[in-house]
Protein backbone atom coordinates (compact mmCIF):
# COMPACT_ATOMS: atom_id res chain seq x y z
CA UNK A 1 0.00 0.00 0.00
CA UNK A 2 1.60 3.15 -1.05
CA UNK A 3 2.24 5.63 1.73
CA UNK A 4 1.62 8.57 -0.61
CA UNK A 5 0.63 9.64 -3.64
CA UNK A 6 0.46 13.14 -5.61
CA UNK A 7 -0.56 14.16 -9.21
CA UNK A 8 0.57 16.96 -11.01
CA UNK A 9 0.31 18.49 -14.64
CA UNK A 10 3.28 18.80 -16.22
CA UNK A 11 2.73 21.95 -18.92
CA UNK A 12 5.64 20.86 -21.48
CA UNK A 13 5.08 17.08 -21.76
CA UNK A 14 0.96 17.29 -21.44
CA UNK A 15 1.46 14.61 -19.08
CA UNK A 16 -0.22 13.87 -15.57
CA UNK A 17 2.94 13.34 -13.97
CA UNK A 18 2.23 10.94 -10.83
CA UNK A 19 4.42 10.41 -8.00
CA UNK A 20 3.87 7.84 -5.85
CA UNK A 21 5.61 7.19 -2.64
CA UNK A 22 5.74 3.23 -1.31
CA UNK A 23 5.44 2.22 2.31
CA UNK A 24 9.00 1.72 2.12
CA UNK A 25 9.95 5.32 0.82
CA UNK A 26 10.59 4.75 -2.40
CA UNK A 27 9.38 7.30 -4.78
CA UNK A 28 8.27 6.23 -8.33
CA UNK A 29 7.04 8.49 -10.90
CA UNK A 30 5.23 8.13 -14.44
CA UNK A 31 3.80 9.98 -16.96
CA UNK A 32 -0.07 9.57 -18.14
CA UNK A 33 -1.34 11.17 -21.59
CA UNK A 34 -4.31 11.76 -22.23
CA UNK A 35 -5.38 8.66 -24.15
CA UNK A 36 -4.57 6.91 -20.87
CA UNK A 37 -5.69 9.22 -18.62
CA UNK A 38 -9.19 8.77 -20.51
CA UNK A 39 -8.90 5.05 -19.87
CA UNK A 40 -8.39 5.61 -15.98
CA UNK A 41 -11.06 7.72 -15.51
CA UNK A 42 -13.03 5.47 -17.04
CA UNK A 43 -11.92 2.32 -14.97
CA UNK A 44 -11.96 4.61 -11.48
CA UNK A 45 -15.58 5.28 -12.28
CA UNK A 46 -16.51 1.41 -12.17
CA UNK A 47 -14.61 1.17 -9.16
CA UNK A 48 -16.52 4.41 -7.77
CA UNK A 49 -19.80 2.78 -8.63
CA UNK A 50 -18.20 -0.65 -7.09
CA UNK A 51 -17.39 0.94 -3.91
CA UNK A 52 -20.93 2.54 -3.29
CA UNK A 53 -22.67 -0.76 -3.07
CA UNK A 54 -25.85 0.45 -5.01
CA UNK A 55 -29.36 -1.87 -4.93
CA UNK A 56 -29.76 -4.30 -7.17
CA UNK A 57 -32.76 -2.39 -8.73
CA UNK A 58 -31.16 0.50 -9.24
CA UNK A 59 -30.86 1.85 -12.75
CA UNK A 60 -27.88 3.21 -14.42
CA UNK A 61 -28.37 6.66 -13.59
CA UNK A 62 -28.87 6.38 -9.94
CA UNK A 63 -25.78 4.25 -10.18
CA UNK A 64 -24.38 7.00 -10.82
CA UNK A 65 -25.56 9.54 -8.78
CA UNK A 66 -24.78 7.29 -6.37
CA UNK A 67 -21.74 7.13 -7.06
CA UNK A 68 -20.53 10.30 -6.85
CA UNK A 69 -22.01 10.80 -3.18
CA UNK A 70 -20.19 8.26 -2.25
CA UNK A 71 -17.30 9.70 -3.20
CA UNK A 72 -18.11 12.84 -1.88
CA UNK A 73 -18.50 11.54 1.58
CA UNK A 74 -15.22 9.20 1.32
CA UNK A 75 -13.00 12.09 0.12
CA UNK A 76 -14.02 14.37 2.70
CA UNK A 77 -12.55 11.53 5.07
CA UNK A 78 -9.22 11.57 3.14
CA UNK A 79 -6.07 14.24 4.06
CA UNK A 80 -5.55 15.67 0.53
CA UNK A 81 -3.57 18.81 0.44
CA UNK A 82 -1.62 21.00 -2.20
CA UNK A 83 1.94 21.03 -2.09
CA UNK A 84 4.53 22.79 -4.81
CA UNK A 85 5.94 20.37 -7.06
CA UNK A 86 9.59 20.69 -8.88
CA UNK A 87 10.64 19.04 -11.98
CA UNK A 88 13.35 17.51 -12.68
CA UNK A 89 15.54 18.31 -15.88
CA UNK A 90 18.60 17.26 -14.28
CA UNK A 91 19.37 13.49 -15.56
CA UNK A 92 17.18 11.69 -18.86
CA UNK A 93 17.32 8.41 -16.44
CA UNK A 94 15.44 10.18 -13.88
CA UNK A 95 12.72 10.74 -16.52
CA UNK A 96 9.45 9.33 -15.34
CA UNK A 97 8.33 6.23 -17.05
CA UNK A 98 5.58 6.39 -19.92
CA UNK A 99 1.84 4.95 -18.92
CA UNK A 100 0.94 3.06 -21.75
CA UNK A 101 -2.52 0.52 -20.45
CA UNK A 102 -3.77 0.60 -17.09
CA UNK A 103 -5.49 -2.80 -15.42
CA UNK A 104 -7.56 -2.78 -12.86
CA UNK A 105 -9.35 -5.21 -10.19
CA UNK A 106 -10.02 -5.75 -6.52
CA UNK A 107 -9.03 -8.48 -3.64
CA UNK A 108 -11.63 -11.41 -3.25
CA UNK A 109 -11.30 -11.60 0.40
CA UNK A 110 -11.64 -9.11 3.23
CA UNK A 111 -10.45 -6.47 3.80
CA UNK A 112 -11.01 -5.51 -0.06
CA UNK A 113 -8.37 -3.94 -1.86
CA UNK A 114 -8.42 -1.92 -5.09
CA UNK A 115 -5.71 -2.89 -7.30
CA UNK A 116 -4.43 -0.52 -10.33
CA UNK A 117 -1.49 -1.55 -12.47
CA UNK A 118 0.24 0.48 -14.63
CA UNK A 119 2.28 -0.69 -17.51
CA UNK A 120 4.92 1.23 -18.72
CA UNK A 121 6.74 1.73 -22.21
CA UNK A 122 10.03 0.82 -20.47
CA UNK A 123 8.23 -3.01 -19.63
CA UNK A 124 8.45 -1.95 -15.62
CA UNK A 125 4.66 -2.53 -13.91
CA UNK A 126 3.39 -0.05 -11.07
CA UNK A 127 1.14 -1.91 -8.72
CA UNK A 128 -1.16 -0.18 -6.48
CA UNK A 129 -2.97 -1.75 -3.51
CA UNK A 130 -5.32 0.90 -1.93
CA UNK A 131 -8.07 0.28 0.61
CA UNK A 132 -11.33 2.01 -0.29
CA UNK A 133 -10.42 5.31 1.06
CA UNK A 134 -6.98 5.98 -0.44
CA UNK A 135 -8.75 4.62 -3.82
CA UNK A 136 -11.37 7.48 -3.22
CA UNK A 137 -8.61 10.23 -2.26
CA UNK A 138 -6.97 9.43 -5.72
CA UNK A 139 -10.29 9.56 -7.63
CA UNK A 140 -10.33 13.22 -5.85
CA UNK A 141 -6.67 14.20 -6.72
CA UNK A 142 -7.63 13.45 -10.42
CA UNK A 143 -11.07 14.94 -10.44
CA UNK A 144 -8.94 18.30 -9.06
CA UNK A 145 -6.41 18.32 -11.47
CA UNK A 146 -8.28 17.19 -14.96
CA UNK A 147 -9.53 20.96 -15.21
CA UNK A 148 -6.08 22.09 -15.52
CA UNK A 149 -5.49 19.89 -18.17
CA UNK A 150 -7.57 21.44 -20.72
CA UNK A 151 -8.19 18.23 -21.68
CA UNK A 152 -12.00 18.25 -21.47
CA UNK A 153 -11.81 14.89 -19.28
CA UNK A 154 -14.57 14.87 -16.25
CA UNK A 155 -14.63 12.09 -13.79
CA UNK A 156 -17.87 11.60 -11.33
CA UNK A 157 -19.48 14.46 -13.18
CA UNK A 158 -22.24 16.03 -10.41
CA UNK A 159 -26.03 15.28 -11.33
CA UNK A 160 -26.85 17.48 -13.32
CA UNK A 161 -30.36 18.01 -11.50
CA UNK A 162 -29.52 18.28 -7.87
CA UNK A 163 -32.53 17.33 -6.84
CA UNK A 164 -32.24 13.71 -9.01
CA UNK A 165 -29.77 12.29 -6.26
CA UNK A 166 -32.59 12.43 -3.77
CA UNK A 167 -34.21 8.94 -5.36
CA UNK A 168 -31.20 7.20 -3.66
CA UNK A 169 -31.37 6.23 -0.56
CA UNK A 170 -27.97 4.32 1.07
Amino acid sequence: MPRSIALSFDPVEDRLALTIVAASGEERVVHLTRRVTRALVGTLEKMAKETAEPPPDSDERQRGDLAVLHHQAQAEQTSIRSEPVSRKDSDPADRPALVSAVRAGRTRTAPVRWLLEFSCVDKQTIKLNLSARMLHGFIELLRRRLPGTQWGIELLAAPADGARHRLVVH
